[in-house]
């Protein structure tokens, strides 16, 4: 008995190992399973690359189909290469769609049953909720059949007219029996219908946490699963054993970066560790799969922009040449003051015209930046970033933080503050990016050595960029800013002019161990109108900057307890 049973797995085996059929062409048919190998990811798809094996295979031409790949794999970016290509040729494939009897993921097949057998328990508390409503109905009317005095008579079986029945005589023992039984049978069902729909709400909590997940991982309880499959022709020109790779874009993917940026005061030191941020939603797991994170933006158009025509012109106002023929029209005056660039027109005035020819430039590279992505500045070429380890990211659409890299840079510390907005000193680090690579823009948190201060945010920044990170608020720099003085005068007997001055007084206490360098940031206001006239009278301290848009700049040295 022994020895059949042995044969008996021996086949099986057997079975499962070599599964072939044959075309009509008459070529070999294999389908063999494929497993993800690695993952680059993008700001919006990834390119996925799985590896099938194939083991002891003949000389002759093959199909080899590749099952259950996902629905948002794009058709056109389908590539197949061999690991020896001199003994393996590609000779075509072919994507198609198919459908399923069920899911082929675990994890949505199981919530699929699992939502079944909840909306199965539903209905039976849902029946049996009518059956005590039915009891309890039942149990209102019986109240009066007790006293012998029915609602509305007695229905005798020959269709006789309702007649009353005089309630009968009885002893105070069978009313209290009664009474007993009544009240005992109908807090039962009160109990018993309590407790169903107690269970009826915990059930439809189960149900709607249940239905949130399969809607995580892209499914719905009652589809018709649909996959799709590559049918690779091939032709193996001796045999052996050999692995194909499948690539292909999928999309449901995004990423973006984010950082740990840990602050050693003593030292001077900032320690920062890049993560890659993904959540994908693709129709499947990538389960221990080498990840790569990509700067390339895909979805951009890999054309140069042309600039459209652009016509600068004066207005002609209709009174100015009221009475006035073509003949005594002075053109030499308006092409004087316009600029013509193509077909668009835009109307200006003088002032506006010589502020154009001093501008131009900046006008052009604000038209050029419109078609420029947020950080172009920062996208002199794409950057690869590579995870140390294989990871899983599993389809169910959160978020999975894994490493990139990490270093630290040498930094100095000053405190910046703007009292006119905020009564705050925040410390900022200043430093310069030494790598070979940027530090991508992302959310920042931030530790001051083991403690965890707060949040931040970084735009990109580029090798040897200099960078400068807002830490926290320092609570032992006090700021304040209050107005001293504000004096009005008047327009005198034959003047139309008034004069307002303001005086401010800006305090900066440092109470800190060790000196602290303060920049102050205030403004004054600046006129847009030849009518007003904006003056600096005297500072305590003169500005290190004056900005033509009214801000100032002071930094100063404080020492502790100034």
């Amino acid at each position: 008995m022994k020895r059949i049973m042995w044969l008996v797995l021996a086949l099986c085996i057997s079975a499962m190992a070599v599964v072939t059929d044959v075309n009509a062409e008459g070529q070999k048919v294999l389908e063999t399973p494929s497993i993800i190998d690695r993952v680059m990811v993008y700001s919006d798809r990834a390119l996925v690359t799985r590896q099938a094996k194939i083991e002891n295979l003949e000389a002759g031409l093959y199909d080899v189909v590749l099952k259950e790949l996902p629905m948002g794999l794009q058709d056109d970016s389908v590539r197949v290469i061999s690991n020896d290509p001199g003994s393996l040729k590609i000779i075509g494939l072919d994507i198609k769609t198919y459908q399923m009897e069920k899911a082929p993921e675990d994890k949505i097949r199981s919530l699929q049953e699992q939502i079944q057998g909840l909306e199965d328990n539903i209905r039976r508390i849902d029946d049996s909720l009518k059956l005590l409503q039915l009891e309890k109905e039942y149990l209102m009317r019986a109240k009066d059949t007790f006293l012998g005095i029915p609602q509305s008579g007695v229905l005798d079986p020959q269709k006789t007219p309702l007649v009353a029945v005089a309630p009968a005589r009885l002893s105070i023992k069978d009313y209290d029996e009664m009474l007993t039984y009544y009240v005992g049978k109908l807090q039962s069902n009160l109990e018993a219908t309590q407790a169903a729909e107690l269970k009826r709400r915990e059930t439809e909590k189960k149900l709607v946490f249940a239905r949130g997940e399969l809607s995580k991982l892209g499914g719905r309880q009652y589809d018709i699963p649909q996959k799709k499959l590559v049918r690779i022709s091939l032709e193996a020109l001796k045999g052996g054993s050999f692995i194909l790779e499948l690539a292909y874009i999928n999309y449901g993917v995004r990423w973006q970066a984010s950082h740990d940026v840990r602050v050693l005061y003593e030292t001077k030191e900032m320690d920062i560790t890049s993560f890659g941020m993904v959540a994908q939603n693709s129709g499947e797991d990538w389960m221990n799969a080498e990840l790569s994170f990509s700067t390339a933006q895909p979805a951009l158009q890999g054309w140069l922009p042309e600039l459209p025509p652009f016509y600068v012109n004066l207005p002609a106002p209709m009174n100015q040449y009221a009475g006035q023929t073509l003949k005594d029209y002075n053109f030499s005056q308006l092409a004087s003051n316009s600029v013509q660039i193509g077909q668009q027109t835009i109307i200006m005035g003088e002032k506006e015209v010589a502020e154009s020819q001093d501008d131009g430039r900046k006008r052009e590279d604000n038209i050029a930046n419109q078609y420029l992505p947020s950080d172009a500045a920062a996208n002199y070429g794409s950057v690869v970033f590579h995870t140390p380890k294989r990871v899983d990211i599993a389809s169910d659409g959160a978020a999975h933080r894994t490493s990139l890299w990490q270093n630290s840079f040498p930094i100095t510390f000053e405190h910046i503050t703007t009292p006119k907005i905020s009564p705050y000193a925040y410390l900022r680090a200043l430093g310069a990016n030494k790598m070979n690579y940027p530090i991508l823009r992302g959310n920042i948190n931030v530790f001051m050595g083991s403690d965890f201060i707060g949040t931040s945010q970084t735009d990109s920044i580029l090798p040897d960029e200099e960078f400068e990170l807002t830490l926290s608020v320092d609570e032992n720099v006090r700021v304040s800013r209050k107005l001293e003085e504000k004096e009005e005068k008047g327009p005198g007997f034959l003047g139309s002019n008034k004069r307002i001055t303001y005086s401010f007084l800006i305090k900066i206490e440092n109470y800190r161990k060790d000196n602290a360098s303060v920049t102050v940031v205030d403004q004054i206001p600046v006129s847009q109108s030849k009518d007003i006239t904006v003056e600096l009278s005297k500072f305590s301290d003169k500005p290190l900057e004056e900005g033509k848009d009214g801000k100032l700049k002071w930094k100063f040295e404080l020492k502790p307890g100034k």
